[in-house]
């Protein structure tokens, strides 16, 4: 189910990363129809995969309890609110350095920086088939008193992601300029060398989404030990 549930995904921010590249990038204006078309079709996207990872999976689990109360409902709100918030904010961090580009730097520092940053995503996307088909198994060892266990597979989740991370600097490092040539040619003369001199900060931003990935892992590691204060802080911090 997991493995379905990450090919979506897949399939989604292919699609995200196609319009955000289109319309950043390139500096394609779109109309607010094909904004809300786009937005309508996540949505939709987002309704199936309810369906299909969640409604029709649970079907097949026997003995579900679909009696619920404010009570719980509070409880669970109360246990969760500072994870939502969390959230939040490291979507707001992580987005932070694009906000402030927008607003100081102007249209074309917001192409090239739009550009570069998007192998991070993918970095993350990569990340996230590593960590999420070991949250059970990882959840299952805490809830047991397997220290040892979790500690150990939290470990090698980490040598996996720092090994993929490795893999995409040298990557960037080798084939980065090359890349970076190719996109200054599809974007027209106008773009020749603006790209390839931001270089440096291609690889710098690619490092980064590998310790992004890690810091992922470590908030999952403290989601199962049930940390949520101490999660609410890093971020406040």
């Amino acid at each position: 189910v997991n493995c379905n549930y990450k090919i979506s995904a897949v399939i989604f921010y292919l699609f995200y990363c196609m319009f955000y590249f289109y319309t950043g990038a390139f500096g394609v204006e779109s109309l607010a129809a094909d904004v809300l078309l786009f937005f309508l079709a996540v949505l939709l996207g987002q309704i199936a995969g309810v369906v299909l990872f969640d409604i029709v999976v649970l079907k097949e689990l026997p003995k579900v309890d679909y009696n619920w109360s404010g009570t719980q409902a509070r409880a669970l709100t109360a246990s969760a609110i500072l994870l939502f918030v969390s959230v939040f904010l490291d979507f707001y961090i992580f987005s932070a350095a694009k906000y402030a580009i927008d607003a100081h730097l102007g249209d074309a520092a917001s192409g090239y920086f739009n550009v570069i940053f998007m192998p991070t995503s993918v970095i993350n996307l990569a990340a996230g088939f590593v960590i999420r088909p070991y949250l059970t198994y990882l959840t299952d060892c805490w809830n047991a008193h397997r220290f040892s266990d979790f500690s150990k597979k939290l470990l090698t989740i980490m040598a996996v992601i720092g090994g993929l991370t490795v893999l995409a600097v040298g990557g960037t490092v080798v084939l980065g300029k090359p890349v970076l040539v190719l996109l200054e040619w599809l974007l027209g003369a106008a773009y020749s060398g603006k790209l390839t001199a931001l270089w440096p900060a291609f690889v710098m931003i690619v490092l980064g989404g590998g310790f992004y990935a890690v810091l992922n892992l470590y908030y999952y590691a403290l989601v199962i030990l049930r940390k949520q204060k101490l999660i609410f802080g890093i971020y406040v911090v």
